[in-house]
């Protein structure tokens, strides 16, 4: 018993020295298991004796940077896909280059305050990124730095940040909002480009310059740009695409003071664009800068504008009042064409020249000022404003380009006396559908434009009243041609021509007062003028010409001047209440038909005139008012030969003076003239022609020469009560 107790004892002892050997080795072997592992994980960096963490070989979600790293280099951590956390520690100074590219899982970056640099692309496609926690000393956000990071959704840039380098942020599709802080000088080309949910930017002053395609593609609101700019192009906003989504987003913008021309074609296109502010320092506004903006209606401009572009706010329906300030000198071409609600436009003093179709289209646009520093009007300035109706040119004005006023129904032009060079075609087009024909009522001509132009007033409905200073020289042809209601014309002295149907169907024309120093009237001026009651023609006028005032209807009374010389074909014809027509000496030619079928009771011509065609006087047509008019004629000293035929059937002529000069009266010379009664031929006629008084049964007496060279036969026939007394 006592040996097996004893066995047992030291059975029992062995097991328990074995128990206790086992845990002194577990517990020897578990530590040093622990440092082993450690080991292991301090490999998966790969660190420089510099601090520069080259690479990190490890597969952890959850990455913790040793503290020993100062800079990330180029590449580090790039296609880490398992990434998804990762603390930076202080005293890292530098991310570099693509450090931490495609790691498409990271989430969370914990950034240390001694950061200053992120490299290009060292965060780019890191789709997975929400929020950025920038530190405070960052300074610089290289190129492409966070490109293609799809799910951040909102970015505070701090204030120590200088660059925002090319691309930083391009294509961050939920990046909603962006604040920059104070100390951003730069951002680089698309540095926002592409992010297709930011609405809102929050700039600080001190940002200086903005690259291409900064904020193109962006849907912002609103821009509020910092007047320290001094830099950026066109593209920083206005992409060439007509899709771009910043076009149909952007509502408001204010332009920097730094920059003193808004840029060509900045905010051409943009669709939502209605309030524009303009500060001053602003000197001017680039070409096409707004064109196209259908929705813009507030547009402040500054003092500090000297000039507005070419097509500068074209076609901005909604633009409906603009103060035009007092430095501006250039409004150039179509600056403000198809504006459609401009009511009203003061032009300023300073402003020179107004372009080219400037407010061409304008349809609301009733009433304009122009200043007195304008001195020039540009081709289709005014060009088919349908509701303006009153336009004030001041002196000074010396060119008016042409279609300036055509298809604007102007009620009145008081065009300035230093008004030098303007085409016919500059108030009227000419054509019958122009508002202006129907519109005009009265016109004040420049007195330095010496001829008023050919066709200038030509179908003019209204037009009542013309003021022609002096200094006007010549009245174009057709320049009042079918004016209707035009009832009164007063020429100055200084007039000395008056060409071709100038007045041509001037219907209501009454009163015509002709200058004294006029020397012609040319064809048709006074056509069928039918309510011209008398015409005093001064003694400077030389000629009037063919069917000048041929057709008055209640032309009764003509005066000619001692100047004149020539009567045209047609001058005086078928002017059915005209009875009296005065001569004066000087008069040398009257043409055919110069007064037929005008019912005129006497006929007095100076003895100075020389050529005086047969049909001056008789048309031949049956029915002539002539014929049945005139009772009193003196044939001039100057025309040796009474026609054949000259007053055949003038049934109401009563006596005609013969003067000595006549050496031969014609074949039926008075055929039928019932009621002349007494002639006297004078010795110097030798030739009588055949039935010379034919049937002048009225004839009593008639004296003639004892011996006639030629009596042509039945020169007497008919004339039943004569008795023929020789000399």
């Amino acid at each position: 018993m006592h040996m097996k107790s004893l066995m047992h004892r030291t059975r029992t002892g062995e097991l328990c020295l074995c128990i206790f050997l086992l845990l002194i080795l577990c517990l020897v072997t578990g530590g040093m298991a622990a440092p082993a592992a450690e080991a292991a994980a301090e490999t998966d960096f790969v660190i420089s004796a510099a601090g520069e963490l080259k690479q990190y070989k490890g597969s952890d979600p959850d990455v913790v940077i040793p503290a020993e790293v100062r800079v990330i280099d180029s590449s580090a951590f790039s296609g880490k896909q398992r990434l998804s956390s990762v603390v930076i520690p202080e005293g890292v100074t530098e991310i570099r280059g693509n450090a931490f590219y495609n790691c498409s899982a990271l989430k969370e970056i914990s950034f240390p305050q001694s950061l200053s640099v992120i490299g290009s692309q060292a965060f780019a496609n890191c789709d997975a990124i929400e929020t950025l926690d920038l530190p405070d000393g960052l300074r610089t956000i290289g190129e492409n730095a966070f490109y293609d990071c799809d799910r951040l959704t909102a970015l505070t840039v701090p204030d120590s940040v200088e660059e925002i380098a090319k691309g930083a942020f391009n294509s961050c599709e939920k990046l909603a909002e962006v604040s920059l802080g104070t100390g951003v000088r730069k951002l680089g080309n698309a540095a926002f480009s592409g992010c297709a949910s930011l609405t809102a930017v929050h700039f600080s002053d001190g940002l200086v310059e903005i690259g291409n395609n900064a904020f193109t593609s962006c849907p912002i609101r609103e821009l509020i740009l910092p007047d320290s700019i001094r830099k950026m192009d066109v593209s920083a906003i206005n992409s060439s695409g007509t899709s771009d989504p910043l076009k149909k987003s952007l509502v408001k913008v204010h332009w920097p003071v730094g920059l003193p021309v808004v840029t060509k074609s900045q905010f051409a296109g943009f669709q939502a664009l209605a309030e524009v502010d303009l500060p001053e320092g602003v000197t001017e506004i680039g070409s096409s800068a707004f064109l196209g903006c259908p929705l813009l209606e507030d547009v402040s401009l500054p003092e500090s504008l000297t000039a507005i572009g070419y097509q500068a706010f074209k076609s901005c329906p909604r633009l409906a009042s603009i103060r035009l300030p007092q430095r501006l000198k250039l409004i150039d071409s179509n600056a403000f064409c198809d504006c459609d609600a401009l009511g009203q436009l003061e032009i300023p003093d300073s402003v020179t020249e107004i372009g080219e179709s400037a407010f061409n289209g304008c349809d609301a646009l009733t009433n304009v000022v122009l200043g007195s520093g304008v001195r020039k009007i540009g081709i289709s300035a005014f060009h088919n404003c349908s509701s303006l109706t009153d336009i004030s040119l001041q002196e000074g004005i010396e060119e008016i380009g042409s279609n300036a006023f055509t298809f604007s129904p102007f009620r009145e032009l008081i065009l300035p006396d230093s008004v030098t060079k303007m085409p016919s075609g500059a108030i009227c087009s000419n054509k019958p559908r122009d508002p202006i024909v129907n519109s005009l009522k009265r016109v004040h001509w420049p007195a330095r434009m010496f001829t008023l132009t050919d066709s200038q007033f030509t179908g003019f409905q209204v037009l009542e009243e013309v003021e022609i200073p002096e200094g006007v020289t010549t009245i174009g042809t057709g320049a009042f041609h079918g004016c209707p209601a035009l009832s009164r014309v007063e020429l100055p002295n200084s007039v000395t021509e008056i060409r071709d149907k100038a007045f041509y169907s001037c219907a209501s024309l009454a009163a015509v007062f002709f200058s004294d120093h006029l020397k012609t009237i040319g064809e048709s001026a006074f056509y069928d003028c039918d309510r011209l009651l008398t015409v005093e023609l001064p003694d400077s006028l030389a000629s009037v010409g063919a069917s000048a005032f041929s057709g008055c209807e209640r032309l009764s009374s003509v005066s000619l001047g001692s100047g004149l010389r020539s009567i045209g074909t047609y001058a005086f014809n078928s002017c059915p209440q005209l009875t009296a027509i005065f001569f004066k000496e000087g008069l040398e030619t009257v043409a055919a038909n110069a007064f037929t079928n005008s019912p005129i009771a006497e006929l007095d011509f100076p003895d100075s005139v020389i050529t005086l065609t047969p049909s001056a006087i008789n048309s031949g047509k049956n029915g002539d008012l002539l014929k049945s008019s005139l009772k009193r004629v003196h044939w001039p000293a100057g025309v040796r030969v009474i026609a054949d035929s000259q007053f055949m059937d003038f049934t109401a002529l009563e006596e005609i003076d013969i003067p000595a000069t006549v050496t031969s009266i014609g074949a039926s010379a008075f055929y039928r003239c019932s009621a002349l009664n007494n002639v006297v031929i004078p010795d110097s006629v030798k030739t009588l022609g055949m039935r010379a008084f034919f049937q002048c049964t009225g004839l009593r007496t008639l004296t003639m020469p004892q011996r006639l060279n030629t009596a042509g036969s039945n020169a007497f026939e008919g004339c039943d009560s004569l008795t023929i007394q020789y000399s």
